[in-house]
């Protein structure tokens, strides 16, 4: 199975949110830093979300 280039990058930027925020979790300080890589986390998540939404929304599936 061949993926798209919007899967392929959709793949990168879920993938990039798990490792961000893996770091945010399991970071021991508290500093601005690690807050802004949890927020950076949640921006790529909403990012890859609405790349699905609208992909589906241009190519909507058909009834079997």
């Amino acid at each position: 199975m061949r993926l798209s280039k919007k899967q392929r990058f959709r793949l990168v930027l879920a993938a990039l949110f798990f490792a961000l925020l893996l770091l945010a979790i399991f970071s021991h300080y508290g500093h601005l830093w690690v807050k802004l890589l949890a927020i950076l986390a949640n921006v790529l998540l909403m990012a890859s979300m609405l790349i699905s939404f609208f992909d589906v929304k241009k190519h909507p599936e058909k009834d079997k």
